[in-house]
């Protein structure tokens, strides 16, 4: 991994850095996603899958998470899995 990657997939945005110790995790949702309701929602559900997963992800990363519109339209199982798969070509979950 190279510092500062970006990693795509259908319904997100990845930006994945090196930091000292703990993973850090952020959540950037803008305009283009649409108005306050679908912004919120798309942050609610990104919060809830960091939430479950944050246990696998390996410290020493800092993760800045970019959903799409289309985020808002997948199930939640589906969107995890994108996650977790993204987060695996990152190097950044353990198994």
């Amino acid at each position: 991994m190279e510092i500062g990657a970006k990693y795509y997939g259908r319904n997100m945005l990845l930006f994945v850095a090196k930091v000292d110790k703990n993973p850090k995790v952020g959540i950037s949702v803008g305009k283009r996603i649409g108005n306050a309701v679908k912004r919120n929602r798309a942050k609610r559900i990104m919060r809830e899958i960091v939430r479950l997963s944050k246990h696998r992800i390996a410290p020493g990363f800092g993760i800045v998470i970019v959903p799409r519109a289309t985020v808002i339209l997948n199930s939640f199982a589906a969107s995890m899995l994108e996650f977790e798969d993204i987060l695996r070509r990152a190097g950044c979950f353990f198994e």
